[in-house]
């Protein structure tokens, strides 16, 4: 109740013949149900709002006020959404809807628009627009088309919001900037105002969450920056405040991708301090900021990401309760399996994935399409992949790529769609089901070239292209993987420039070196496997042992053995071995070794050094356990004695041999 209503006409200065002398007219204490329940809404006690605002609905529903009905039922959805009882708040805001449409109150508006909100709130997004857009469109025909008021601004904010959870931040975009525009209209363009931090801060999160291409985390943080000083100058520069540390947060997100784990450590710990202040030690806010400890992940201290995460496990189970299944508490698991991901522990991870799964099913619906179930599911499948279990990997990916396109769209062209069906193809492939992971790959790359462009050179489409390459290859078609190969190349020449070093360039070099060694044109292949150990070294270091490099090393060496050239070759096999005893152990018994050993024993062997040959080929021999490479090593231990002059050694290493190939399965 304003408080100007309780003030008389004396006491603002308007004597008036025969007003009694009473210093108050209206009482200022209203201790209704109605009143109660606003005013433990504004204090954030939504138990008791939602207890006192349904006993005021009793009591309307005693003298039949539909009007107040619908305003009551409107406040306690307002409640019932700010606890996080979605289900109860959208129930209220139907109603209320229904109670207006049936009685064309102008308050229609209203309800839509807050059912709008609840249903954002419970990840219904679609549904929500729906409702938004008819508020929008009402407000529009009620106030006029191009007139700005608070209104359409609060509606354009919330379609905004929308669109941003559906992950269309292009369209979002949209809506903050026209929300932005009327803002600045209504209240002034130099004047700060909370609305307009507002709209800073959430156009900072579009281009910062925005996907692939689109994302520019420099643009975000222009944006928080300018939302930052507004909120400054409006709390105070030295303040301690809730929205001036979720911006640091933000800052921190931001300055982390960019790869400036300092900057971003700096703005989570400062806003970590602030929270702290305002808050104590408990609170979700905190929690948040701790769960952003994954920041620490890129700075190298695992340690650390782990002891904020589960710190943040910790204060939203304390908060929300231990059992209870919140978003905030699925959020802290999915960090803490992101973390033990990173760190390589793919058994970890896929138990906290897994949690955090089971949870946000219980919360939005074990059915429902909602992006963070995706998330999970999709993590689970990496989780899977990299531990070599494809086909349970298969089973996540599937179930993400169904999930998103159920909320973008059976047929949209999107980023996220594209990346499911190439984890798809990518798993298929590496159980040797080349023909299903072509389908895969081929949906991948007609889907990113309709986002990207047919012709614009894109990471992602070049490494639908590349992969499309390897299938062709393992299929046995050459001839059409170095097509694939080739526009590989090119691509990603274009994209990080023609004389630039990278790894993806180099990849590609080699795998063409692979397909024109397997067509026949050695020389060919010696060309291309040269360029990809070039790349490789100024890619990883000159002297630094790096597998790719030994692969490349390998296959060159068997390429100049080939076309006879045993001296270079052997110069290739002796780095390579070198390299691989480095990474793996100088005793270690390991295939790649053992097959470097033979090699440089079939090398000297050719050559005509039997001794040196007879070496390398006894040390591959201590090393192999199959008995097929056995029998193998045993053969060409028997040429040398035996080129050597030595019968009898030569006949006991072909008896040898012959056992090894009969006990071989």
């Amino acid at each position: 109740m304003p408080l100007r209503m309780c003030i008389p006409d004396m006491i603002l200065g308007r004597k008036l013949r025969g007003q009694p002398k009473r210093v108050l007219e209206t009482a200022i204490c209203d201790a209704s149900n109605e009143c109660m329940g606003r005013i433990a809404a504004n204090f954030c006690l939504f138990d008791k709002s939602i207890h006192h605002l349904k006993a005021a609905l009793e009591d309307v529903s005693v003298r039949s006020d539909t009007e107040k009905r619908s305003r009551l039922l409107d406040e306690l959805g307002a409640s019932y959404r700010e606890r996080g009882d979605f289900e109860r708040a959208i129930s209220c805001h139907q109603q209320s809807l229904t109670i207006d449409r049936n009685h064309k109150h102008p308050h229609i508006i209203k309800s839509l628009h807050n059912l709008g909100l609840a249903l954002s709130k419970h990840g219904k997004n679609k549904a929500a627009i729906s409702y938004l857009e008819q508020a929008l469109q009402m407000k529009k025909t009620a106030s006029g088309e191009n007139v700005d008021d608070d209104g359409t601004a609060a509606c354009l904010n919330s379609l905004g919001s929308c669109w941003r959870k559906l992950g269309d931040h292009k369209k979002a975009i949209g809506y903050y900037e026209q929300f932005l525009k009327m803002t600045e209209s209504l209240v002034g363009n130099d004047k700060p105002h909370l609305d307009i931090a507002g709209a800073l801060n959430n156009l900072g999160i579009c281009w910062h969450d925005h996907t692939n291409d689109l994302r520019d985390h420099n643009i975000a943080i222009k944006y928080w920056e300018s939302s930052l000083a507004m909120m400054k100058s409006i709390y105070g520069d030295n303040t301690a405040h809730p929205k001036i540390a979720m911006l640091l947060t933000n800052l921190g997100s931001a300055w982390s991708k960019l790869g400036n784990e300092e900057k971003a450590i700096s703005y989570l710990e400062r806003s970590l301090a602030m929270l702290k202040t305002i808050h104590g030690e408990k609170h979700p806010e905190i929690a948040r900021t701790l769960n952003l400890g994954t920041s620490w992940l890129s700075h190298g201290n695992h340690e650390k990401a782990i002891e904020y995460c589960e710190q943040s496990l910790t204060m939203r189970r304390a908060i929300y309760g231990d059992n209870k299944p919140h978003p905030d508490i699925a959020m802290s698991l999915h960090n803490l399996g992101w973390c033990w991901a990173t760190i390589g522990d793919q058994k970890k991870a896929i138990v906290y994935f897994e949690k955090a799964l089971t949870m946000r099913k219980t919360i939005f619906g074990e059915n429902t399409p909602h992006p963070d179930i995706v998330k999970s599911l999709h993590n689970l499948g990496e989780c899977w992949a990299k531990i070599g279990n494809q086909r349970k990997a298969i089973i996540y990916y599937e179930e993400a790529l169904t999930m998103r396109k159920a909320f973008y769209g059976d047929n949209t062209a999107h980023p996220d769609i594209a990346m499911s069906l190439h984890k798809m193809g990518s798993c298929c492939s590496a159980i040797g089901d080349q023909e299903k992971a072509i389908v895969y790959f081929e949906k991948a790359l007609t889907m990113r070239k309709t986002i990207f462009g047919e012709k614009s050179p894109h990471p992602d489409i070049a490494m639908s292209l590349h992969n499309l390459g390897v299938c062709w290859s393992a299929i046995g078609d050459p001839e059409r993987a170095i097509s694939y190969y080739e526009q590989s190349v090119t691509m990603r020449q274009a994209i990080y420039g023609r004389n630039t070093p990278h790894s993806e360039i180099a990849m590609s070099l080699h795998n063409l070196g692979v397909c024109w060694s397997t067509i026949g044109d050695t020389k060919k292949a010696i060309s291309y496997f040269e360029q990809s150990v070039t790349m490789k070294k100024d890619v990883y270091g000159h002297n630094t042992p790096h597998s790719e490099i030994a692969m490349s090393l390998h296959n060159l060496g068997i390429c100049l053995a080939r076309i006879g050239n045993q001296n270079k070759a052997i110069v290739c096999y002796e780095k390579e071995l070198m390299m691989r005893k480095t990474i793996l152990g100088e005793n270690t018994p390991h295939p790649d070794i053992t097959m470097s050993l033979h090699n440089l024993g079939a090398c000297w062997a050719t050559i005509g050094d039997q001794k040196k040959a007879i070496m390398y080929f006894e040390e591959a021999l201590s090393m192999r356990k199959t008995h097929s490479d056995i029998s193998a090593l045993l053969s060409n231990l028997a040429i040398c004695w035996s080129k050597l002059g030595d019968e009898e050694k030569a006949n006991s290493y072909w008896v040898q041999a012959m056992k090894a190939r009969e006990a071989a399965p």
